[in-house]
């Protein structure tokens, strides 16, 4: 049987919701023996459903409302000085520091997110029981898959609201639009409702999570109308009709996820109305896992005998419902506590610096301005007018009595130190290196300062990427096992070149970015300087063609070949020139990488004699500039 039918139905092109592929023939799911309890009623469920709302409605909705209002910092002026906290003529400099420092790490974020040319990396276990080019090619095609268009925007706003908030959700979910039917899907952070004490770890072990979406009234209506829709009409209608003029506004439904005999079930709830039933019945969330089974067939009439023949089973591909939530909790930091509500991210960690530099700037430039104005004072009379008017001073006018000239002073420079130290310091503790401190009088600790800044950024930050890579690992373990196993079954014609054996072996994952990225380079480093040694050696052209398999995959065919067609040292001048061409077109860290080949290749050729020959033939000179005029090594 090839699967043809798991459903994605869009609630109103907004929210994914799943099906089974066969609705109509009962799932034989196998379900553990200490999972099994009595199936709660909807008043049960109900009562958890509100606690865990009004908890986070308590709690966290209106943290989450300041953060947003902390990161954009926008003042008043008008309302500050009718409040009474700024003069008529003063102004206020609002800083940016929590922005800042989010736009910054975010870059960061997305540069690992996108320097890997796969998502995943396989390993077989045993290890080498698929061979490795076959491995490799697999890699490619499930990053191909899963890098579907636009794949980036979730990610972009996954990384963004984590740094903002300390930790957000994702989910993965069935969308046969895409090419390896499933997707990478944001949640706002007001949008995963979950435990207020839930930690990391406890995820999995959570009865209840819920997912809210708004949808507009006419969507309502249009539940309520269609009796295929699977949802309670009577209450979609009443919910329509109780919101008819606040019919622009939307309505807040919950997606509730809950486990039931070992399974994950899902239904629709809505507190707009006095709800006494689901808006839309629990049933099993399916997110596109198949699973074999063993179907039994009909008896068959043998023609010869008039008697009915039992058949054998067959095997048929169904699909399978989630055991395991579908979401991935990604958090900024992780600490011995663990309390997901908890986790402060860089709002919670900037705040009162990024207050602190806005109340000093605007001290001083109010200051400066005020020490830049001209100010005249009247010296008291005997027998004067003490209530006497203010005159305003005027060319060519007498004034009646003496006057005496005045300028406040202009603002201590302390103010401007105090700004950069904190500026350094919130630098200093995000992880990189602020390079405002070479402004400083001290110039002979700017130095060492500068360096235990970088060695501390790099610490800092391969422990943040690697929660990230954690988080890549987790989502994308799960896509891999939708994406196999409806391959198995015939449903994705993306990865059809492959065979069952290489689908469906078990393999090691590992997130790419951090196997390629980090630990890649490393022996990529190793082997460049390790070719001086055996440059002159009969290992070095094996030696060489492997460092160009690792150095550059997408360019090895063409390298490899031009290395193996003839003359030793044409080929490898030729390689120069090829590599040559590549330079301009690659990132610019990995520019370094072909110029350090280049010259490693100019040289295992050995000198001018047989760049010589190989000029005469044709060839470019090894000594011959390949780096826009100018010689390389």
């Amino acid at each position: 049987m090839t699967p043809t039918g798991i459903t994605d139905l869009e609630l109103g092109g907004m929210a994914p919701t799943e099906m089974p592929l066969h609705p109509d023939e009962p799932m034989q799911v196998a379900k553990p023996p200490e999972q099994m309890r009595p199936n709660k009623t909807f008043e049960d469920r109900k009562r958890l459903i509100d606690q865990l709302i009004t908890d986070f409605k308590t709690l966290e909705d209106p943290r989450i409302l300041n953060r947003r209002e902390l990161r954009r910092n926008r003042k008043n002026r008008d309302q500050m000085i009718s409040d009474g906290v700024l003069m008529p003529d003063e102004t206020v400099i609002a800083d940016h520091t929590i922005d800042y420092n989010i736009s910054q790490e975010k870059a960061a974020y997305l540069q690992y997110l996108e320097s890997s040319r796969t998502l995943l990396t396989l390993t077989p276990r045993p290890k080498n029981s698929i061979p490795p080019e076959v491995v490799e090619k697999f890699e490619v095609a499930f990053t191909l898959g899963a890098r579907y268009n636009r794949w980036k925007n979730s990610w972009f706003k996954i990384i963004d609201a984590c740094l903002m908030h300390g930790a957000i959700g994702f989910e993965i979910v069935a969308d046969l639009d895409k090419p390896l039917h499933f997707g990478v899907d944001y949640i706002r952070r007001e949008d995963f409702i979950f435990p207020k004490k839930m930690r990391l770890e406890q995820l999995d072990d959570c009865e209840m999570i819920l997912r809210a979406y708004d949808y507009p009234v006419w969507q309502f209506e249009t539940w309520g109308n269609d009796p295929a829709s699977g949802y309670n009409a009577k209450l979609c209608k009443d919910i329509a009709d109780r919101n008819q003029a606040t019919r622009l506004d939307t309505i807040r439904v919950y997606k509730v996820y809950f486990k039931e005999n070992g399974v994950i079930m899902t239904g629709w709830y809505s507190d707009a109305a006095n709800a006494v039933d689901w808006l839309k019945p629990p049933v099993e969330h399916h997110i596109g896992l198949m699973a074999k089974f063993l179907v039994d067939q009909p008896p068959t009439l043998d023609v010869a005998s008039m008697q009915m023949v039992m058949q054998p089973p067959k095997e048929e591909w169904r699909p399978v419902p989630c055991t395991q939530y579908p979401f991935v909790v990604f958090p900024y930091t992780e600490t011995e506590d663990g309390v997901v509500l908890d986790i402060p991210g860089r709002v919670a960690q900037d705040v009162y610096t990024q207050e602190a530099i806005t109340s000093l700037l605007t001290s001083t430039v109010n200051g400066a301005k005020r020490a830049s104005g001209f100010y005249v004072g009247s010296e008291p009379q005997i027998g004067g007018d003490p209530n006497a008017a203010t005159v305003t001073m005027q060319h060519g006018k007498v004034v009646n009595g003496k006057v005496s000239f005045f300028q406040p002073a202009w603002p201590n420079a302390i103010a401007l130190s105090v700004v950069q130290t904190l500026s350094v310091r919130n630098t200093q503790q995000m992880g990189k290196v602020d390079f405002a401190a070479m402004a400083r009088q001290d110039t002979a600790k700017t130095a060492s300062e500068i360096q235990a800044a970088s060695t501390q950024a790099a610490a800092l930050g391969s422990i943040k990427v690697g929660l990230l890579a954690d988080a890549i690992l987790r989502g994308y373990a799960m896509g891999f096992e939708i994406a196999r196993t409806q391959a198995a079954a015939g449903a994705i014609t993306l990865l059809a070149e492959f065979p069952e054996e290489v689908l469906l072996a078990d393999y090691q994952l590992a997130p790419s970015g951090d196997v390629e990225v980090l630990k890649r380079q490393e022996k990529l480093q190793a082997m460049k300087e390790f070719f001086n040694v055996i440059a002159n050696t009969a290992a070095a052209p094996a030696f060489l063609e492997y460092l160009i398999k690792q150095a550059f995959p997408e360019e090895a065919d063409t390298l490899v070949a031009a290395l193996k067609g003839g003359n030793k040292d044409a080929l490898i001048l030729n390689l120069i020139d090829v590599i040559k061409k590549l330079i301009p077109q690659v990132a610019p860290h990995e520019q370094q990488s072909l110029t350090e080949l280049i010259t490693a290749a100019q040289t295992m050729v050995g000198g001018p004699n047989n760049a010589a020959s190989a000029g005469a033939a044709g060839e470019p000179s090894a000594a011959q500039p390949v780096d826009g005029g100018q010689p390389v090594g």
